[in-house]
């Protein structure tokens, strides 16, 4: 009797090997689901998608990578809007981030220093992931897109990831932690 418990406690876990079946959590929020595992990633910022059916627009959020510090922050990714620009404020880290939609620019989110860059998006191109360098705060990211990808944005310290979206979704926004740099990054996609 004690091993049949022990295996379902083991059970769930085993998404950290392999690709797995959906999960269902039960939080105060609504009722997630994982959306698949991909044991070659780093297991520390490995792909981990939650999806969410609290509105009728489906979504899925990844796993955030980087640190604790700062304040939590989300852009509403579920107003069927296209990410159509990018802009970054980087140097040493990633100091700020913002999207720019169809019709109007979401919220900035970080600080105030660092270089501007921008990853204009073609008609058609939508982003699908993000690689990204990360430790205490994001230290560089790059967009990747369905046709191709920006470059590097950012510094060289921290690990490397990478995140993508399932497939049939793109990245409509971000959520994570900030103050005066992007401590934590993570998406949110939308089904396509």
């Amino acid at each position: 009797m004690l091993i049949a418990i022990v295996l379902m406690v083991i059970s769930p876990m085993s998404f950290a090997t392999k690709t797995t079946p959906s999960y269902q959590y039960h939080l105060t929020e609504g009722t997630f689901q994982t959306a698949g595992y991909d044991a070659n990633d780093n297991p520390k910022h490995a792909r981990h998608w939650r999806r969410n059916n609290r509105n009728k627009s489906e979504y899925v959020e990844s796993r955030a990578a980087g640190g604790n510090g700062g304040r939590a922050f989300s852009d509403d990714a579920t107003a069927h809007l296209h990410v159509r620009k990018v802009q970054v404020w980087a140097g040493r880290y990633v100091d700020a981030i913002r999207f720019v939609y169809d019709e109007r620019k979401g919220k900035k989110w970080g600080g105030r220093g660092g270089d501007y860059h921008e990853f204009r998006l073609r008609p058609g191109e939508y982003i699908v992931g993000i690689r990204y360098r990360a430790g205490k705060y994001i230290d560089a990211i790059q967009f990747i897109t369905n046709l191709r990808s920006s470059r590097f944005m950012g510094g060289k310290g921290g690990s490397t990831g990478i995140m993508y979206v399932p497939e049939g979704y793109e990245v409509t926004g971000m959520y994570g932690r900030d103050g005066n740099l992007i401590d934590q990054l993570g998406l949110i996609g939308r089904r396509m």
